[in-house]
């Protein structure tokens, strides 16, 4: 099934219903999990050489004044149903946590519809860290695709094609001094006398199991004709809508319908 596959968790259930009874016979094109940068920076997280990862920003900007159906809230439109599934599923593989809280905001900038076509969602787990996602087509100047903060570095990817990064060198051990009261001294300044020793380098997005958006379709296969795992559980691709969910629910002004999600 394509994204959005369903607008509310209720309609999700029917499907979870579905392929209870019918095992082995659904499943959800969540195609840009397979992204290469999206997989090397998952690469890259796993390794630790950014440290503890507290926080990630996800962006997807644009500007553009769209008025075809996907701006139509009657239609299903906004970017929520469209790119949001996407950056939702992306967010939660990041998060690597179950989720805690979720705030989020909805606008309408550009679009000539009454859909939003700006959305800011923030998701934090369990686990305290933050997966920040925006998606617009408002913003004239876009920031960069991905952000990811550690306590020992951090990396951001312009384009999907590179991959910045700055991170101390692994050798290199934080000093265990406390922090204290008196003034600093002149040699040093507030951190002391040890400085970091900092690696920067840019790479190009290269991801080591050579995936792409394309080869959902070799799993696709592997699935139908060999019964072998597709890599998209249908419990993820729930937890998507029950996130776009409580995103709608949050923003009241976005509904389909006034009784969108029953009683």
């Amino acid at each position: 099934m394509e994204k959005p596959i369903a607008l509310t968790y209720r309609d999700a259930l029917k499907l979870q219903k579905a392929a209870q009874e019918y095992p082995g016979k659904l499943f959800f094109r969540h195609n840009r999990r397979f992204e290469p940068a999206f997989q090397h920076i998952r690469e890259i997280i796993a390794s630790g050489v950014l440290g503890e990862v507290f926080q990630i920003k996800l962006r997807r900007h644009g500007y553009q004044r769209r008025n075809d159906w996907q701006t139509l809230i009657d239609c299903g439109g906004g970017q929520l149903n469209n790119w949001g599934p996407h950056l939702v599923d992306h967010a939660l593989r990041l998060l690597e946590s179950p989720v805690e809280s979720v705030w989020s905001d909805l606008k309408n900038i550009a679009g000539r519809g009454d859909a939003e076509d700006h959305l800011k969602i923030v998701l934090r787990g369990e686990n305290r860290r933050v997966v920040d996602v925006e998606i617009s087509g408002g913003v004239a100047l876009p920031s960069p695709v991905y952000a990811v903060y550690g306590t020992r570095g951090s990396l951001i990817s312009e384009d999907e094609q590179d991959i910045k990064l700055k991170y101390l060198d692994p050798k290199w051990k934080t000093p265990a001094t406390p922090a204290h009261r008196e003034t600093p001294p002149v040699s040093g300044g507030f951190g002391g006398s040890s400085q970091p020793k900092w690696i920067r380098k840019t790479i190009m997005v290269e991801p080591s199991n050579g995936w792409d958006v394309g080869i959902i379709y070799h799993y696709l296969y592997l699935a139908v004709r060999e019964k072998k795992p597709f890599p998209v559980k249908l419990q993820e691709a729930f937890d998507v809508v029950r996130v776009t969910e409580r995103v709608k629910r949050q923003n009241p002004a976005f509904k389909i319908k006034p009784d969108e999600f029953g009683k």
